[in-house]
């Protein structure tokens, strides 16, 4: 698992001070039809790679290990009435600013995104393409699916779903997959708390290496509490607890934290 800056660090030194960078043109004067171009944030899931965005303090398994940002061209159409977004996608590859010189093969994605209504959005995500050398043949498909439901102010769920399939050697394909499931509920105006259950399945080590027998098979289990002092500061603090079925954390197979973050708004 790792951070925006871990990302980046595969990236060529120009490239990894680079989250976000990108235009678009309207295409269609009848209809929202974009396009753009450029370093942009990933059509891939719920969670943002900022934080205060997100309804946990730290992001999901899933969203963990799957791209933060991603490159190429968008072709995106939204309706008149807002509730239906498609788009498709041309991209270097998996999480990729520079495309290396060892994957030339491009990478495609889609996202289809409707709202059944003001309190249900349904969504549904895909890539297609490789994160390997060229000179392995590998073919990476991926879907991530997410609901995400707030009947009132106070009170919401977020439902996630990925799974992936590649080689796990230069012969072999194997699968992963990761369900979440987020509960969020506000005391009041400036108080809310946050429930996240949560699994992650990579017994091949594809996405996560563990270097262990039955690679990283791991139940998550978090609380988080935020407060709004104002309506730019925001204090939160979550503990967690992972397990795991191999000792993948220090020779143990539990894992807790406890984060604190403070949030400033410009």
């Amino acid at each position: 698992m790792s951070q925006p800056a871990t990302h980046l660090s595969s990236e060529p030194t120009w490239a990894q001070f680079i989250y976000e960078a990108n235009v678009g043109i309207k295409i269609s004067k009848k209809q929202n039809i974009w396009l753009d171009a450029g370093i942009m944030p990933s059509h891939i899931g719920f969670e943002s790679a900022v934080s205060a965005d997100c309804w946990t303090l730290t992001r999901s398994l899933l969203a963990e290990n799957s791209p933060y940002y991603e490159t190429g061209f968008k072709l995106g159409y939204t309706s008149k009435n807002e509730k239906l977004n498609i788009l498709t996608l041309y991209l270097n590859g998996w999480q990729k600013i520079s495309k290396p010189d060892y994957i030339q093969k491009p990478s495609f994605g889609t996202q289809i995104n409707y709202k059944l209504s003001k309190k249900l959005l349904l969504n549904y995500s895909t890539f297609f393409g490789t994160d390997k050398p060229d000179s392995i043949k590998a073919f990476r498909q991926f879907h991530n699916f997410y609901l995400q439901y707030e009947p009132t102010n106070k009170f919401g769920i977020i439902a996630g779903f990925d799974i992936g399939m590649d080689k796990f050697n230069s012969t072999t394909y194997g699968t992963w997959y990761s369900p979440v499931l987020i509960i969020k509920q506000s005391i009041n105006k400036k108080t809310r708390v946050v429930f996240r259950g949560e699994y992650y399945y990579d017994p091949k080590q594809i996405i996560i290496s563990t270097g262990t027998t039955n690679g990283f098979q791991t139940f998550g289990l978090s609380s988080n509490f935020d407060y709004d002092l104002n309506d730019k500061i925001k204090f939160r603090i979550e503990g967690k607890i992972f397990h795991s079925k191999d000792k993948i954390f220090a020779n143990e197979n539990n894992n807790y934290s406890l984060t604190t973050n403070m949030t400033v708004k410009l």
